[in-house]
């Protein structure tokens, strides 16, 4: 599912269904939670934050912000880069 409103240049996702087999009886309601940015034009998914739902309601969202300010700055200057 995409994190709605957090980063309007790079698509920031949230998986939930994940099975763990150190939580017993959760089979896929783990409450485990991981976001990532998936950059499709590289073929690349980038693990932002993991978390238990158990410890922690939401995701960090100031943490997102600034892995997306992060990744724009890098970006800008890869492209700075090839057009000189």
């Amino acid at each position: 599912m995409e994190i709605p409103g957090v980063c309007k240049d790079f698509h920031i996702y949230k998986a939930r269904k994940f099975a763990c087999k150190s939580i017993k009886g959760s089979a896929a309601n783990s409450g485990i939670r991981v976001i990532y940015e998936y950059a499709a034009e590289e073929s690349k998914v980038v693990f932002i934050e993991i978390y238990f739902k158990g410890d922690k309601e939401n995701e960090d969202r100031k943490r997102i912000r600034r892995y997306c300010k992060f990744r724009r700055g890098k970006d800008n200057k890869r492209d700075t880069a090839s057009s000189v």
